[in-house]
C-alpha cells in the first residue's frame, strides 16, 4: 500500500529517526538536569519535573499533553491493528465476517469492535503485566520477521535479487542465503538475551501470553 516503497519507506524511517530522537532525548536530558534526585524518578515524573522547571501551569500542560498523546497513539494503533485480522480473514485464516467494511469510511468495523472488546478485557490486568506480555509478543514478532527474510532469500537461492513483474527489484540486501545471518543474527540474539534476562516474571507472563497465542492460532 506504499507508493515507491524502495524510496519512500527509507525516507520515512530517516525522517522518523530525526524527529523521534530529539523529542525523546531533549526532555529526558532536561528532566535529569533539573530534578533534585533523578534516582527517585518513577511513572508521572515528567509533569513533576515540568512543575519544578516552570511551575504548576507547565506541569499541568505536560500532563495533559501526555494524556492527549497516549489517546492519539491508542487510536492509531487500534486502527492499524484492525487491518491484521481483516487481511487474515481475506486470506481465509479467520472468519469472513471480519472482512466487513464501513460503507462510507472503508474501515473494518467488525475487526475494530472485536479489538475494542479485547482491549477492554485487558484493562483488568496491571500495567506491568501488560508491558511484559507486549515485550515478549513483539520480540517474537520481530524474530519471525527476520526469519521471513531468511526464508525469502533461500527461495531466491541466494542469488542476485529477483525482479518483480513490473521490473522492480524485490530484495536488495547482499550476502546470499547464508551471509544474511550476518544481518539478522545479531538482532535475534539481542532480542533473545533481552527476553530471557529480564527476570522470572517476564518469562512467566510472557510465556503464558505466547502459549495463549499458540492456542488461538491452532483453533483458527
Amino acid at each position: 500500500e506504499i507508493e515507491d516503497p524502495r524510496r519512500n519507506y527509507i525516507k520515512a524511517v530517516l525522517i522518523s529517526i530525526c524527529l523521534s530522537v530529539p523529542v525523546y532525548l531533549l526532555p529526558m536530558l532536561t528532566m535529569l538536569a533539573t530534578t533534585p534526585d533523578w534516582t527517585a524518578l518513577k511513572a508521572g515524573a515528567y509533569p513533576s519535573a515540568a512543575g519544578i522547571i516552570g511551575g504548576p501551569a507547565l506541569g499541568l500542560w505536560v500532563g495533559l499533553a501526555g494524556a492527549v498523546s497516549n489517546l492519539a497513539l491508542f487510536n492509531a494503533y487500534t486502527l492499524v491493528y484492525s487491518r491484521i485480522p481483516f487481511a487474515m480473514a481475506q486470506d481465509g485464516f479467520l472468519p469472513k465476517a471480519l472482512c466487513l467494511s464501513h460503507a462510507r469510511f472503508g474501515t473494518p468495523w467488525v475487526s475494530l469492535l472485536i479489538g475494542a472488546a479485547i482491549y477492554s478485557l485487558l484493562t483488568f490486568l496491571s500495567f506491568a503485566d501488560l508491558i511484559v506480555m507486549e515485550v515478549w509478543l513483539f520480540s517474537v514478532i520481530y524474530i519471525l520477521i527476520y526469519l521471513a527474510l531468511w526464508v525469502l532469500r533461500r527461495r531466491e537461492g541466494g542469488g542476485p535479487p529477483a525482479a518483480a513483474p513490473g521490473g522492480e527489484v524485490r530484495f536488495t540486501l547482499p550476502l546470499g542465503s547464508r551471509g544474511i545471518w550476518l544481518v539478522i543474527g545479531p538482532p535475534i540474539l539481542l532480542i533473545l538475551a533481552g527476553m530471557f534476562s529480564s527476570g522470572p516474571e517476564y518469562i512467566l507472563f510472557g510465556g503464558l501470553a505466547l502459549a495463549q497465542e499458540e492456542i488461538n492460532a491452532s483453533h483458527t
